[in-house]
Protein backbone atom coordinates (compact mmCIF):
# COMPACT_ATOMS: atom_id res chain seq x y z
CA UNK A 1 0.00 0.00 0.00
CA UNK A 2 1.25 3.17 -0.82
CA UNK A 3 0.27 6.32 1.64
CA UNK A 4 -0.38 9.57 0.52
CA UNK A 5 2.25 11.90 1.91
CA UNK A 6 -0.36 15.12 1.30
CA UNK A 7 -3.74 13.74 3.19
CA UNK A 8 -2.66 10.33 4.47
CA UNK A 9 -4.95 7.94 2.58
CA UNK A 10 -3.46 4.63 2.05
CA UNK A 11 -3.91 3.87 -1.73
CA UNK A 12 -3.00 0.57 -3.82
CA UNK A 13 0.89 -0.18 -4.91
CA UNK A 14 0.27 0.39 -8.15
CA UNK A 15 -1.53 3.77 -7.72
CA UNK A 16 0.25 6.83 -9.75
CA UNK A 17 -2.28 9.28 -7.83
CA UNK A 18 -3.84 9.63 -4.73
CA UNK A 19 -7.83 8.72 -4.48
CA UNK A 20 -8.44 10.81 -1.82
CA UNK A 21 -6.88 13.78 -2.82
CA UNK A 22 -5.59 13.66 -6.43
CA UNK A 23 -2.03 13.86 -4.91
CA UNK A 24 1.12 12.45 -7.13
CA UNK A 25 2.19 9.81 -5.67
CA UNK A 26 5.49 8.85 -7.53
CA UNK A 27 7.24 12.09 -7.60
CA UNK A 28 10.72 11.62 -6.73
CA UNK A 29 12.49 12.35 -3.81
CA UNK A 30 13.82 15.90 -3.35
CA UNK A 31 17.72 15.61 -3.33
CA UNK A 32 19.57 17.05 0.01
CA UNK A 33 22.22 19.38 -0.78
CA UNK A 34 25.57 19.20 0.82
CA UNK A 35 26.70 22.59 2.04
CA UNK A 36 29.97 23.00 3.70
CA UNK A 37 29.89 24.39 7.33
CA UNK A 38 31.73 27.03 8.26
CA UNK A 39 32.17 28.37 11.37
CA UNK A 40 30.68 31.55 12.22
CA UNK A 41 34.01 33.61 13.62
CA UNK A 42 35.71 32.33 10.66
CA UNK A 43 33.13 33.81 8.45
CA UNK A 44 33.16 36.93 10.37
CA UNK A 45 36.86 37.29 9.99
CA UNK A 46 36.51 36.76 6.10
CA UNK A 47 34.00 39.72 6.07
CA UNK A 48 35.91 41.75 8.05
CA UNK A 49 38.98 41.02 6.34
CA UNK A 50 37.77 41.51 2.76
CA UNK A 51 36.05 45.30 3.91
CA UNK A 52 39.41 46.06 4.93
CA UNK A 53 41.07 45.64 1.38
CA UNK A 54 37.84 46.90 -0.09
CA UNK A 55 38.60 50.06 1.87
CA UNK A 56 42.13 50.26 2.35
CA UNK A 57 42.75 52.65 -0.82
CA UNK A 58 39.62 55.00 0.18
CA UNK A 59 41.77 54.93 3.86
CA UNK A 60 45.10 55.37 2.29
CA UNK A 61 43.93 58.88 0.41
CA UNK A 62 42.01 60.31 3.00
CA UNK A 63 45.02 59.85 5.07
CA UNK A 64 47.13 61.09 2.28
CA UNK A 65 44.99 64.23 1.82
CA UNK A 66 44.43 65.00 5.23
CA UNK A 67 48.02 66.61 5.61
CA UNK A 68 47.78 69.34 3.10
CA UNK A 69 44.02 70.61 4.28
CA UNK A 70 46.35 72.44 7.05
CA UNK A 71 47.86 74.96 4.83
CA UNK A 72 49.44 77.16 7.71
CA UNK A 73 50.94 75.25 11.27
CA UNK A 74 50.20 76.18 14.49
CA UNK A 75 54.14 76.71 14.69
CA UNK A 76 54.24 78.85 11.80
CA UNK A 77 51.48 80.65 13.15
CA UNK A 78 53.15 81.58 15.97
CA UNK A 79 56.56 82.53 14.50
CA UNK A 80 54.74 85.15 12.13
CA UNK A 81 52.28 86.50 15.12
CA UNK A 82 53.59 85.40 18.38
CA UNK A 83 51.46 83.70 21.25
CA UNK A 84 49.89 80.55 20.88
CA UNK A 85 47.80 79.15 18.28
CA UNK A 86 45.59 75.69 17.95
CA UNK A 87 44.05 74.57 14.84
CA UNK A 88 40.20 73.64 14.99
CA UNK A 89 40.51 70.25 12.93
CA UNK A 90 36.73 69.96 12.86
CA UNK A 91 36.27 73.57 11.11
CA UNK A 92 39.08 72.89 8.83
CA UNK A 93 38.62 71.04 5.60
CA UNK A 94 39.35 70.97 2.00
CA UNK A 95 36.70 70.83 -0.34
CA UNK A 96 37.17 69.64 -4.12
CA UNK A 97 34.49 70.05 -6.76
CA UNK A 98 34.74 67.04 -9.71
CA UNK A 99 35.08 67.75 -13.21
CA UNK A 100 32.47 65.90 -14.71
CA UNK A 101 30.67 66.16 -18.62
CA UNK A 102 26.80 66.60 -19.41
CA UNK A 103 25.70 64.02 -21.65
CA UNK A 104 22.63 65.04 -23.89
CA UNK A 105 20.92 62.00 -25.32
CA UNK A 106 18.81 63.10 -28.81
CA UNK A 107 15.63 60.65 -30.22
CA UNK A 108 18.20 59.59 -33.08
CA UNK A 109 20.26 57.88 -30.80
CA UNK A 110 22.84 60.68 -31.10
CA UNK A 111 25.09 61.08 -27.62
CA UNK A 112 27.34 64.07 -26.99
CA UNK A 113 28.99 64.90 -24.07
CA UNK A 114 29.68 68.69 -23.29
CA UNK A 115 32.35 70.05 -20.36
CA UNK A 116 30.53 71.22 -17.11
CA UNK A 117 31.78 73.95 -16.26
CA UNK A 118 32.13 75.74 -13.05
CA UNK A 119 34.18 78.95 -11.52
CA UNK A 120 36.12 76.85 -8.78
CA UNK A 121 38.10 73.61 -8.69
CA UNK A 122 39.06 73.81 -4.95
CA UNK A 123 38.42 75.19 -1.17
CA UNK A 124 40.69 74.63 1.35
CA UNK A 125 39.19 76.37 4.48
CA UNK A 126 41.53 76.27 7.36
CA UNK A 127 40.25 77.91 10.98
CA UNK A 128 42.62 78.60 14.00
CA UNK A 129 42.23 79.96 17.30
CA UNK A 130 45.09 81.83 18.64
CA UNK A 131 46.02 83.61 22.36
CA UNK A 132 48.32 86.68 21.50
CA UNK A 133 49.42 88.28 25.15
CA UNK A 134 45.80 87.31 26.54
CA UNK A 135 43.53 88.18 24.00
CA UNK A 136 41.78 85.09 22.01
CA UNK A 137 42.33 85.45 18.26
CA UNK A 138 40.64 83.62 15.17
CA UNK A 139 42.97 83.03 11.99
CA UNK A 140 40.69 82.07 8.93
CA UNK A 141 42.13 81.12 5.76
CA UNK A 142 41.06 80.19 2.64
CA UNK A 143 43.11 79.21 -0.17
CA UNK A 144 40.87 79.22 -3.62
CA UNK A 145 42.17 77.15 -6.96
CA UNK A 146 39.62 78.36 -10.16
CA UNK A 147 39.09 76.93 -13.48
CA UNK A 148 40.14 80.25 -15.15
CA UNK A 149 42.30 83.09 -14.29
CA UNK A 150 40.66 85.24 -11.69
CA UNK A 151 40.11 88.72 -12.16
CA UNK A 152 39.62 90.96 -8.91
CA UNK A 153 38.80 94.59 -9.14
CA UNK A 154 39.64 97.40 -6.84
CA UNK A 155 35.76 97.45 -6.09
CA UNK A 156 35.27 94.02 -5.91
CA UNK A 157 38.19 94.00 -3.04
CA UNK A 158 36.59 96.70 -0.91
CA UNK A 159 33.05 94.95 -1.13
CA UNK A 160 34.68 91.57 -0.29
CA UNK A 161 36.64 93.34 2.47
CA UNK A 162 34.25 95.36 4.23
CA UNK A 163 35.71 98.27 2.87
CA UNK A 164 32.65 100.65 2.26
CA UNK A 165 31.30 99.54 5.98
CA UNK A 166 34.38 101.21 7.94
CA UNK A 167 34.58 104.30 5.90
CA UNK A 168 30.55 104.59 6.90
CA UNK A 169 31.58 103.83 10.22
CA UNK A 170 34.34 106.53 10.45
CA UNK A 171 32.49 108.85 8.54
CA UNK A 172 29.10 108.94 10.30
CA UNK A 173 30.14 107.85 13.45
CA UNK A 174 32.77 109.67 14.44
CA UNK A 175 30.54 111.24 17.80
CA UNK A 176 31.01 107.47 18.88
CA UNK A 177 34.63 107.36 18.35
CA UNK A 178 35.63 110.75 19.80
CA UNK A 179 38.61 110.19 21.89
CA UNK A 180 39.11 106.90 20.46
CA UNK A 181 42.67 106.08 18.78
CA UNK A 182 41.22 104.83 15.43
CA UNK A 183 43.54 102.74 13.49
CA UNK A 184 42.77 102.27 9.54
CA UNK A 185 45.54 101.03 7.22
CA UNK A 186 44.77 100.02 3.22
CA UNK A 187 47.80 98.97 1.09
CA UNK A 188 47.45 97.73 -2.83
CA UNK A 189 50.69 95.90 -3.85
CA UNK A 190 52.24 93.15 -5.31
CA UNK A 191 54.28 90.14 -3.92
CA UNK A 192 55.93 87.11 -5.20
CA UNK A 193 53.74 87.68 -8.57
CA UNK A 194 50.32 88.31 -6.33
CA UNK A 195 48.12 91.15 -6.20
CA UNK A 196 47.72 91.71 -2.32
CA UNK A 197 45.06 93.71 -1.01
CA UNK A 198 45.45 94.58 2.52
CA UNK A 199 43.36 95.99 5.02
CA UNK A 200 44.06 96.52 8.73
CA UNK A 201 41.82 98.88 11.40
CA UNK A 202 41.02 98.80 14.99
CA UNK A 203 37.37 99.98 13.84
CA UNK A 204 34.80 98.71 15.27
CA UNK A 205 37.54 96.17 16.89
CA UNK A 206 40.83 94.88 16.22
CA UNK A 207 41.01 92.80 12.52
CA UNK A 208 42.97 92.07 9.53
CA UNK A 209 41.87 91.44 6.45
CA UNK A 210 44.33 90.71 3.17
CA UNK A 211 43.45 89.28 -0.75
CA UNK A 212 46.47 88.21 -2.25
CA UNK A 213 45.73 87.03 -6.09
CA UNK A 214 47.85 85.43 -8.85
CA UNK A 215 46.52 83.48 -12.16
CA UNK A 216 43.71 80.82 -10.63
CA UNK A 217 44.86 81.20 -6.60
CA UNK A 218 43.16 83.31 -4.53
CA UNK A 219 44.13 83.56 -1.06
CA UNK A 220 42.20 84.96 1.70
CA UNK A 221 43.69 85.66 5.38
CA UNK A 222 41.04 87.17 7.75
CA UNK A 223 42.31 87.67 11.21
CA UNK A 224 39.87 89.02 14.30
CA UNK A 225 41.43 90.97 17.44
CA UNK A 226 44.32 91.49 16.06
CA UNK A 227 45.87 94.05 13.85
CA UNK A 228 48.65 92.52 11.75
CA UNK A 229 51.08 94.59 9.43
CA UNK A 230 51.69 93.74 6.00
CA UNK A 231 55.28 92.17 6.42
CA UNK A 232 53.18 89.70 8.46
CA UNK A 233 50.65 88.52 6.42
CA UNK A 234 53.08 88.76 3.38
CA UNK A 235 55.00 86.38 5.49
CA UNK A 236 52.03 84.38 6.24
CA UNK A 237 51.24 84.01 2.23
CA UNK A 238 54.96 83.45 1.80
CA UNK A 239 54.39 80.01 4.30
CA UNK A 240 51.34 79.16 2.85
CA UNK A 241 51.90 78.76 -1.11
Amino acid sequence: MKQCPRCGYMNDDISKYCINCGYQLDLPAPKKHNYKKIAIPSAIAIIVALAFVIALPTVSALMNSGSSVIVLSASDAHNIFGGTWTVIENQTFLKEYPEENITIQYANGTIIQIPYYHSIKSIDHEVMIGNISGTQTKLVINVIQTTTNTFFNRFMVHNRMGFGQMINIMMFGHNRWQGWNAQFSFNETTYDGYTIYYIASNIPYAHTNFIAVKNKTIIEISLNNYTATLSEMEEALNNIV
